[in-house]
């Protein structure tokens, strides 16, 4: 019986919104595992189906990872949303060259800068060169002036900022159609 019921597919961390995508998926994925009996199992147990059902995106997200302490990498509760990471990349010259996309959200850009940053070994630098490249990698002019602006700029701080913009013209924009 427990092979009739269906796991999640695994999740395309590229498009659309990440965050709402993998609370979703994770919903799917703790029905699978309490509908299969697999939600009492051992933690290493419950990271290998979910790495398993992330697939290969998902895989090279958890490599890029840093676990503090090292031993909560075992602890399943640990693991629940990757998706604030990024997708891995060994080339230092993607994270130099990654400019935002016009369709490029906030948390999927960011998720790759943080992907193409961990393999370069920037090790203390990484935060401040991330920041910089997301400062860097705006388009808007009015954005990238306020990011400029701001003293004492850390890479939270930057994203919070962006995501306020991001949030504010999505917003504005759905007021003009409105009025239409």
């Amino acid at each position: 019986m427990m092979d009739a019921f269906r796991p999640p597919a695994p999740l395309k961390f590229s498009i659309g919104n990440v965050k709402e995508k993998w609370r979703k998926w994770r919903l799917e994925l703790e029905n699978y595992l309490l509908a299969t009996e697999k939600d009492e199992r051992a933690d290493k147990i419950k990271i290998a189906i979910l790495l398993n059902l992330l697939g290969s995106e998902g895989l090279e997200i958890f490599s890029t990872f840093k676990f503090d302490p090292p031993e909560s990498k075992k602890n399943y509760s640990e693991l629940q949303y990757p998706c604030e990471y990024a997708l891995a990349n060994p080339s230092l010259s993607r994270v130099k060259k990654k400019k935002e996309k016009a369709l490029d959200k906030t948390e999927c850009y960011v998720t790759k800068l943080k992907t193409l940053a961990s393999t370069c070994e920037f090790q203390e630098q990484e935060n401040g060169l991330i920041r910089d490249r997301i400062v860097l990698g705006i388009r808007d002019s009015g954005l990238k002036e306020r990011l400029l602006r701001e003293s004492g700029l850390g890479l939270e701080k930057a994203i919070e900022i962006v995501r306020a913009a991001e949030t504010s013209r999505e917003q504005l924009s759905s007021m003009r159609e409105d009025t239409y």
